[in-house]
């Protein structure tokens, strides 16, 4: 049984107390994973001892509550115990929320393992505190630019090369960068391969050379979403980039994140994925613009343009794992 049908069970059960119901992991007797009064998930780490210098600090965020050496009863069929266990409560029923909870806490207990050293404990939690925090930040992307770039790193046959080339932050030119590779994303639900593109973009893409990734789709109800897309990413990486990708994620996404629900058309996406020479893009000569006017942006249609085949241009980073 794995946690999200664990989770589902419990809250299936008529509650005959206060306070949590919890199971342990499937394999693994220092952790917990359960619900609390309000219905809402809590992940319960039992470490092998509470002895540090400098005892950690708890605190209460708007998605997280982390509490340290905190006393709790558990109770199985085999007796009640008490002792002190560091406690995450998620404070939110969101399905998007859950599930991004679930894996984070499935990757601690991966990374920390069977009776945890305190320290290790503290470090990791404070690191998952660190990522819910990035969802009180102000977007950087929005839902379809996010999960074009996603489906770019899902179809790769190297993930973890895609993760680690992939830039999030506005300030970056280029959304991948290998150092050798750059690669700009278009996602577009339009019936023509039109795409919305800023001038400054496009410049600095022609005078650096980078490719284009052109990608269509179209929203579906039996589609693929931002989470599946993550879920479908993280099956066969190791859990660094397991916890390298959702950072990437959330701190693209941010307060947005939650609201990322759109489900989006895969097939289509993989049949019609293209690449396009930079300085093949039609675009604005800049000797007709005053220097006063700024900020400028244009739709431009690529159907006419002709695309690059990535077989015969490159045979080493991020190229050659995506043809």
């Amino acid at each position: 049984m794995n946690i999200r049908d664990t989770i589902s069970e419990l809250r299936l059960e008529k509650r005959q107390t206060d306070g949590f119901l919890v199971k342990n992991l499937p394999g693994n007797r220092s952790f917990f994973i359960g619900i609390d009064n309000n219905n809402c998930i809590v992940f319960l780490i039992k470490p092998k001892d509470n002895i540090t210098q400098k005892q950690p600090n708890s605190s209460r965020g708007k998605f997280l509550d982390v509490l340290f050496d905190t006393e709790c009863e558990i109770s199985t069929p085999n007796g009640t115990t008490k002792r002190n266990y560091t406690i995450l409560s998620l404070k939110s029923e969101d399905e998007t929320m859950e599930r991004v909870f679930i894996s984070v806490c499935s990757d601690i207990s991966e990374l920390l393992g069977e009776n945890p050293d305190y320290i290790k404990v503290i470090k990791v939690v404070n690191t998952m505190r660190d990522l819910f925090s990035k969802i009180l930040q102000v977007s950087k992307k929005e839902e379809t630019g996010l999960w074009g770039e996603l489906f770019l790193i899902y179809i790769s046959s190297d993930k973890e090369l895609l993760i680690d080339s992939w830039h999030v932050n506005p300030r970056d030119t280029f959304d991948f960068n290998d150092g050798n590779t750059k690669l700009e994303v278009k996602t577009t639900t339009r019936n023509e391969r039109i795409h919305t593109i800023k001038l400054n973009q496009i410049l600095k893409s022609i005078e650096s050379c980078s490719l284009i990734c052109s990608i269509m789709t179209s929203r579906i109800d039996l589609g693929v979403s931002v989470i599946d897309l993550i879920d479908k990413i993280s099956v066969n990486i190791k859990v660094e980039y397991r916890q390298k990708l959702i950072n990437k994620v959330l701190d693209s996404a941010g307060e947005n994140f939650k609201n990322f629900k759109n489900r989006y058309d895969l097939k289509t996406s993989k049949n019609s994925f293209k690449f396009y020479n930079a300085n093949n893009i039609p675009s604005i000569n800049t000797k007709h613009i005053s220097n006063d006017i700024s900020n400028i942006k244009f739709d431009v249609s690529l159907e006419n343009i002709k695309d690059v085949n990535i077989k015969e241009k490159n045979k080493s980073g991020i190229l050659s794992v995506l043809s």
